[in-house]
């Protein structure tokens, strides 16, 4: 099983913790949401590893979609 990460910043490039960060695989898979780390890291499996394609929210607020691979890593800056 493939995982990928997420770091959420601040407007200063600081970590956010405590962050709720959800992913929608679409309605027959699953879907996940967890909280970043103390260093501002959240991490989701991608099912199996292969390319796979999420809604991303951020603090409750829509992201778009995402592409990944297992292994990838994205940033996000929120205020």
């Amino acid at each position: 099983m493939g995982h990928f990460s997420i770091k959420v910043l601040n407007g200063s490039g600081n970590p956010k913790s405590g962050v709720k960060v959800s992913v929608f695989f679409g309605t027959w898979n699953c879907n996940d949401s967890s909280y970043t780390d103390e260093n501002g890291w959240v991490e989701f499996s991608n099912l199996d590893g292969d390319l796979v394609t999420a809604e991303l929210y951020i603090d409750g607020e829509n992201k778009g979609d995402i592409s990944t691979y297992s292994g990838d890593t994205y940033s996000f800056t929120i205020d």
